[in-house]
């Protein structure tokens, strides 16, 4: 497994006891040199805790986990959820290939 170029990181402020500093950080991943397909890995750290889900295989396709990888940044999915947030995208068939994905 290797991370790819493409990362986003959101970073959320202190806001007393309504939300803990955070940094959730997206990254592109590939399958490394001998398998092919594409994943992403999604990781949270606070002062407090630090968490990390990568999932691998999600696509074939570079262009459309760069969309699955936005997607989940633009809705600051945490990595307790990411698996849940990409079974639903499947069922939905948004992690298939179509016309504007090719």
């Amino acid at each position: 497994m290797e991370l790819n170029d493409l990362v986003y990181r959101r970073k959320f402020s202190q806001l007393g006891a309504m939300q803990q500093s955070k940094e959730l950080t997206y990254a592109l991943v590939s399958n490394g040199m001998y398998e092919t397909g594409y994943g992403v890995c999604v990781a949270e750290h606070s002062d407090h805790t630090s968490s990390t889900q990568t999932v691998k295989n999600i696509t074939q396709t570079r262009k459309i986990a760069e969309r699955v990888l936005l997607f989940l940044y633009e809705n600051a999915i945490t990595p307790s959820i990411l698996q849940d947030v990409l079974q639903d995208l499947e069922a939905q068939n948004f992690l298939q290939e179509t016309e504007d994905t090719i």
